[in-house]
Parts: C-alpha cells; structure tokens; sequence
C-alpha cells in the first residue's frame, strides 16, 4: 500500500514480484495507477482469514473521489 499511496499524486506503476501476499487491508488503488505483478499464477494476492468475513474484495478505489484510469493486471 506504501508504494500506491508514492504514486497517488502522480500517477504511475507499481510492481508486486513473484510470491504469495497475506492482504490483511484492503488494497487501494488511485487515478492513473498500474498494479501488476508477474502473473495470475505468479503473483498471489490472499484476504487475510480474519478478514474473511467482513470484507466484499481484496481491492479497492475511493469512489467518493471519482478515480478513473485504474489497471490491474498480472
């Protein structure tokens, strides 16, 4: 989350390497923002078992502030 919120402002890409990640939040993405990994088998992104029930997706844009121009990928 620490690299999306660098590239809230301006806009960019942000790379998530092979392996598993335990999500224990939500991931936000922002306006004109690329989150992509390595693959759909490569990249792993896993709720957090606590979270299980409470949330409705791993993923998330603040709608409230109209984001647009959102890729996710790999």
């Amino acid at each position: 989350q620490a690299a999306l919120d660098q590239v809230k402002a301006s806009g960019g890409s942000v790379y998530a390497p092979t392996g598993t990640y335990n999500v224990t939040e939500k991931i936000r993405v922002f306006s004109n923002v690329t989150f992509f990994g390595d693959g759909i088998d490569k990249t792993i992104l896993k709720l957090d078992a606590s979270l299980l029930q409470n949330e409705d997706g791993i993923l998330a844009n603040d709608t409230n502030y109209g984001h647009t121009n959102i890729v996710v990928r790999d």
